[in-house]
């Protein structure tokens, strides 16, 4: 997920009549949280990150989902991504509208 507020946002909205336009975005920029591991429209091509099964397997796939990258992964490099504050993650994707700057 790119931000807490679009999943704060999908889940005031989730009933609304907009729930459809934002499950899609979310479903385009979701980024795999395992470095190297394909995102989720890479993987799910026109799926919905709101449906379970497609998340699942994005989660599960042979080979590429995220949970055989991540056991597949040698221990010191997992313990390298864990060890990265997520607030160094999270910056990148901080926008400020420039007339706020």
């Amino acid at each position: 997920m790119r931000n807490l507020g679009i999943l704060t946002l999908t889940l005031e909205l989730h009933s609304e009549p907009l729930a459809p336009i934002i499950t899609w975005g979310i479903s385009q920029f979701a980024e795999n949280p395992v470095p190297g591991g394909p995102d989720f429209e890479a993987l799910e091509p026109g799926g919905d990150i709101a449906n379970y099964p497609d998340r699942w397997d994005w989660i599960t796939h042979s080979g590429n989902g995220m949970w055989p990258l991540w056991v597949g992964t040698s221990l010191n490099t997992q313990l390298q991504w864990v060890e990265v504050p997520l607030t160094t993650y999270a910056n990148n994707f901080i926008y400020i509208p420039p007339l706020i700057q």
